[in-house]
């Protein structure tokens, strides 16, 4: 299989990985609120992702034959970063209106 081939049917993966943790956060644990469950299943999925690109290069370490898997490493870390980066996108939108001033108008984490 070429690398585009694989490139897309990650991509597809990574999608149908954020709709299943957006659609878990939707319809279980906050059930109805729109904006909570997307900066949710955005920030959850992207962490997942991230947290399986460096747990795969633990593998690669340790066993070395699986390193010609790399690419796989990379999609990984790129999809998370990119849904970690719509995580930070949506919390501006919906709990601050772009207003960057706000975020920081209290140093009071609570």
């Amino acid at each position: 299989m070429n690398s585009w081939q694989f490139f897309w049917k990650f991509q597809a993966f990574a999608i149908l990985f954020w709709l299943a943790e957006f659609f878990y956060q939707y319809l279980a644990l906050i059930p109805g609120n729109f904006a909570g469950s997307l900066v949710r299943g955005f920030a959850l999925a992207g962490s997942t992702l991230i947290g399986f690109a460096l747990a795969s290069s633990v593998i690669f370490r340790w066993v070395p034959h699986t390193a010609q898997y790399w690419r796989l490493r990379r999609y990984l870390g790129v999809s998370g970063f990119v849904f970690v980066f719509l995580h930070a996108l949506v919390v501006y939108y919906f709990y601050f209106a772009f207003d960057f001033a706000e975020i920081y108008s209290t140093l009071n984490p609570l």
